[in-house]
């Protein structure tokens, strides 16, 4: 059996396949650029998510068992539309983010899953703000749609991060590190939360962004992730939560009036550095926990992260250095296209071993549990 076939492979391909035809140069409509990141992409991405770890957090599988496979045949139906009109594409796909939040809060209402109702909610919201921005074109919805994936994104690492430190430090042979006092974990996420929601609705939010950065950052490195930099997916998760982080810094210099920086440098920030990064972090580390090989590092999977992490240097670059913009964001959107093809290309390369192959480097990993 391939794996290949399975629907949160089939939804990561696909969503790479989505974020390199939308940034392609030559090939983009800079007028539904927003549209595209926040209601094809990011949907997609969600999707690939939720139908590999949804199953876990309720103890049981998705119903119906169609339904995760119906919503990626979706997508893809939509992408295709696209190629003749891109403004059903996004239609398409806005509807199928708004469908997917409901199968997925409805399977977890079902198991009495309290653990999943937060982040649930979350993707039904982002679902909703999608179909709404289809229907009236509001700023505040695209800083919404934008801050809701933000929160997800936080949420997943909550998740990610503490499974992920214990298990590479017993492979390392080093000793248990610090653990991560739960005080820490609610301001943090707090103080985000509210961060997020001062910026959508246009107030100040420099005190509390601060506080995002600051116990976000303390949150970040209390595990001492630099003790486990062999391992190269999770320096790239460290530098992905940190760039998070440093749009909140960012907008709490900004909204303080300490420095003059031009918001899309904030948007993109976390948009490609902390977002794009941490979805192929997270995507990749999905489809090898199947071989027991989520730490295992790889060219295409290195190669996908280093050019994430230049399409956001390029892309903050081109917001705050107007004379260099359109080369820079030539480099960005070059930067972003290849990151993907290289994820997918890992993702299409995974994939396709027979289930039953045993893995050929060695002893498998301890388990990661997500």
């Amino acid at each position: 059996m391939i794996r290949l076939i399975q629907s949160h492979r089939l939804a990561f391909v696909l969503a790479g396949l989505v974020a390199v035809r939308m940034m392609l140069p030559g090939l983009t409509d800079l007028s539904t650029h927003p549209s595209d990141i926040l209601y094809c992409y990011f949907p997609i991405q969600f999707l690939g998510v939720l139908s590999s770890a949804l199953p876990r957090w309720i103890g049981r599988p998705i119903r119906p068992a169609w339904g995760p496979a119906a919503l990626v045949a979706g997508h893809a139906f939509a992408l295709i539309v696209g190629l003749a009109a891109p403004e059903t594409e996004i239609r398409i796909h806005a509807g199928l983010a708004l469908a997917a939040g409901g199968l997925f809060f409805a399977n977890a209402l079902a198991a009495k899953s309290e653990r999943s109702y937060y982040p649930l909610t979350v993707v039904l919201a982002q679902g909703s703000v999608a179909v709404a921005s289809q229907i009236v074109s509001d700023e505040r919805l695209t800083r919404t749609g934008l801050a809701l994936i933000v929160l997800f994104c936080l949420e997943m690492e909550r998740r990610v991060a503490p499974a992920f430190w214990p298990a590479a430090r017993d492979k390392l042979g080093l000793p248990p590190g610090p653990a991560l006092p739960a005080w820490l974990t609610l301001v943090q996420r707090l103080a985000a939360f509210f961060a997020l929601a001062a910026w959508v609705f246009g107030r100040n939010a420099s005190v509390i962004a601060l506080a995002a950065a600051v116990f976000g950052s303390i949150w970040v490195l209390k595990p001492r992730p630099w003790q486990v930099w062999r391992i190269h997916s999770l320096m790239a998760l460290t530098i992905g939560m940190l760039a998070l982080r440093t749009g909140f810094l960012l907008l709490a210099l900004r909204d303080a009036g300490v420095a003059t920086i031009d918001l899309q440098a904030i948007v993109h920030t976390w948009a490609v550095g902390g977002v794009g990064l941490l979805a192929i972090v997270i995507a990749t580390s999905f489809v090898r926990r199947a071989e027991r090989r989520v730490f295992l590092d790889e060219v295409l999977s290195d190669a996908a992260f280093v050019l994430m992490m230049l399409a956001a240097l390029a892309r903050i670059a081109a917001a705050e250095w107007p004379d260099g913009y359109d080369d820079l964001i030539l480099v960005a959107r070059s930067c972003w296209c290849a990151a993907f093809a290289s994820a997918v290309g890992f993702i299409v390369r995974h994939s396709l071993r027979r289930m039953d192959a045993a893995p050929a480097d060695g002893p498998a990993e301890p388990a990661a549990k997500v």
